[in-house]
């Protein structure tokens, strides 16, 4: 079984196009409301800033869990865990983001 198929049948499209939609209604509302109390452009950066960093987490639980009428229960199918454990391999993730911090803060002053 392909990734691709993996990802639809855990309705990962779905909790990330779900997520896009309420996060740009979120964003909407936000920029529409906070000028009218007062309130300059950097909390409504800081809500795209949080609502764009939710979206990896999201993706990541919808992965893992999947949603019954019982409630959430976690995926039990062995045969998609090899993607599981590729996917959530973050050592080299970390160590790109570490060096991307280093080279932004040495070389763009």
């Amino acid at each position: 079984m392909s990734l691709y198929h993996e990802l639809k049948r855990r309705n990962v499209f779905r909790v990330g196009a779900a997520y896009v939609v309420a996060a740009w209604l979120l964003i909407q509302v936000a920029e529409t409301i906070f000028p009218l109390f007062g309130f300059d452009d950097t909390p409504a950066r800081i809500v795209v800033v949080v609502l764009a960093i939710g979206f990896i987490p999201s993706v990541i639980l919808a992965w893992a869990f999947e949603l019954t009428p019982e409630g959430l229960k976690k995926d039990k199918r062995d045969r998609s865990r090899r993607y599981l454990y590729s996917f959530c391999d973050f050592r080299g993730y970390w160590y790109l983001a570490g060096q991307s911090c280093m080279y932004d803060h040495w070389h763009l002053r």
